[in-house]
């Protein structure tokens, strides 16, 4: 079960993923599993749970520089599946005729539980070549190329229109437009997890990548910040905003992806680090650096208690450029000092909140 999709958007194909990887339960007591948007997650989910979550994988896979899949279904068969294509595509640049070869070529019954999404560009014609298996695509909401699968697609559905209509604020091209207008389902789907466990009992969740076309070649995104707060009405109709005692921080050390979680909170309070690797086979024989607290990309998601009669959430999705860091999160020898303008927080809640 997961949560895959791709798109195009300013006539970028853009490809996101979850992280989380679901076994039915089989009776035995749930393994002792901690994911980024909830620690013990399977104590979360309790012992009547149909499913439990047994750890993370990448789900959005960059097989060569011009060539990027995503998958949802076994993950054997996707390792399989990406390994022989990684293997076959190693350094260098894939063509048209070799895209088709290769996914045409490898033996259906070895994909029979796999459903995948399939991007190539090409230098000659300049122009994108798409592969799926049973995820056709369609158009949605004013989004072209859409394709999406997984037990998260019902979710992804009803929260389209946060891609078109998200806040976005800061310096930006019109590649890091695109890539906000995604990030504001993304952000949003992570940040109701975190705060409510929300989409954990159908198996999706736990983090997500977004891929994307930059130039010529694949990239990820990476370098993202996400804060969370909380909104409660006082007696006076004032709304008081809270940071929620967590940041987590996404980041890359080559293939492998770094989720870094600082957590306060009284339940929780401790620091985790998770290290999230693709398919494909890679060095893991360079140590894993702790990522630093800079940000290139600040989610900022604000969860609205019931007394506020607001909407139930939103996310702020900025950019910024210059140097300019408007939260400034230091690491002392005992503690986090999160540095922010007030001003800052509220005009901020307001401005995502009068886009609702």
């Amino acid at each position: 079960m997961t949560l895959i999709a791709a798109m195009r958007i300013n006539e970028i194909p853009i490809i996101l993923g979850d992280l989380l990887i679901s076994r039915e339960t089989m009776g035995d007591s749930p393994p002792n599993v901690s994911i980024p948007s909830r620690h013990q997650v399977n104590s979360f989910l309790g012992r009547n749970s149909e499913l439990q979550i047994v750890g993370l994988s990448q789900k959005v896979n960059i097989i060569a520089e011009n060539f990027c899949l995503a998958w949802t279904g076994r993950k054997y068969q996707a390792r399989s599946l990406i390994r022989h294509l990684h293997e076959q595509c190693r350094g260098r640049r894939v063509t048209v005729r070799q895209f088709s070869e290769l996914l045409d070529q490898y033996p259906a019954d070895q994909m029979s539980d796999l459903q995948c999404i399939a991007y190539l560009y090409d230098v000659e014609t300049r122009g994108f070549w798409t592969k799926e298996r049973m995820m056709p695509m369609f158009s949605l909401d004013g989004l072209e190329g859409v394709q999406v699968g997984g037990s998260g697609t019902e979710r992804f559905i009803q929260t389209i229109e946060s891609i078109m209509e998200g806040n976005i604020e800061g310096e930006y091209t019109s590649l890091e437009e695109s890539l906000g207008r995604v990030m504001s389902f993304t952000s949003m789907a992570f940040g109701n997890q975190v705060m409510n466990g929300e989409g954990i009992e159908k198996g999706w969740g736990g983090g997500f990548e977004v891929a994307y076309l930059h130039g010529q070649y694949f990239e990820k995104l990476s370098d993202v910040m996400y804060l969370f707060w909380t909104v409660e009405e006082l007696n006076d109709g004032v709304l008081a905003i809270e940071g929620f005692p967590q940041f987590i921080k996404s980041s890359y050390q080559g293939d492998r992806l770094r989720i870094l979680v600082c957590d306060w909170s009284p339940d929780s309070g401790v620091d985790r680090l998770y290290v999230v690797d693709p398919l494909f086979d890679i060095d893991k024989s360079v140590p894993v650096e702790i990522p630093n607290t800079d940000y290139k990309w600040l989610i900022n998601f604000f969860y609205c208690k019931p007394s506020t009669n607001l909407h139930g959430f939103a996310a702020a999705v900025n950019r910024f450029g210059s140097g300019y860091r408007p939260i400034q999160i230091e690491v002392k020898t005992d503690r986090y000092e999160i540095k922010y303008s007030t001003e800052f927080i509220e005009n901020l809640f307001k401005q995502v909140i009068g886009s609702k």
